[in-house]
C-alpha cells in the first residue's frame, strides 16, 4: 500500500528538457514519473520512453515500471493517468507532461545546471 506521508508528492522529470540531456545516450525521449520525497528520494517510479520502431510516422510511447513500483496504481492519479493514456496511443512527450500537470504532478525537471 502507498504510504501517506507529508513529505511525498507526485512528480516527473522530462529528460530531454534537463540540462544534462545532450550527454545522454542517443534516445528519442523519456519521462520518469512517480512518488518522490521532499528530501530527494523516491518510493516508486515509472517511465514512458518514446522509441523509433521504424513502422510509425512518429516515435511510439512505451510505459515501463519495475514491480516494486506497482503499488502506485493504488493511487487514483495513476489509475486516471492509465485510463487517459488508453485513448492517446500517439501521445508526444510534451503532451504527456501536460497531462501529468493536469493530474496534479509537479514538474521537477532539472533545467538549470547545479552551479547556475
Amino acid at each position: 500500500m502507498t504510504e501517506k506521508r507529508d513529505d511525498i508528492f507526485c512528480g516527473f522529470h522530462h529528460l530531454k528538457e534537463a540540462w544534462y540531456a545532450k550527454s545522454l545516450p542517443n534516445q528519442i525521449d523519456q519521462v520518469y514519473f512517480g512518488n518522490y520525497t521532499t528530501t530527494g528520494g523516491t518510493i516508486g517510479e515509472m517511465s514512458v520512453e518514446w522509441l523509433d520502431l521504424g513502422i510509425a510516422k512518429s516515435p511510439t510511447p512505451k510505459l515501463g515500471s519495475f514491480g516494486d513500483s506497482w503499488h502506485l496504481f493504488e493511487d487514483y492519479r495513476y489509475l486516471r493517468l492509465i485510463a487517459r493514456l488508453a485513448d492517446l496511443p500517439e501521445i508526444t512527450p510534451e503532451q504527456f507532461c501536460t497531462l501529468l500537470i493536469e493530474l496534479g504532478f509537479k514538474d521537477i525537471t532539472a533545467r538549470k545546471t547545479p552551479d547556475a
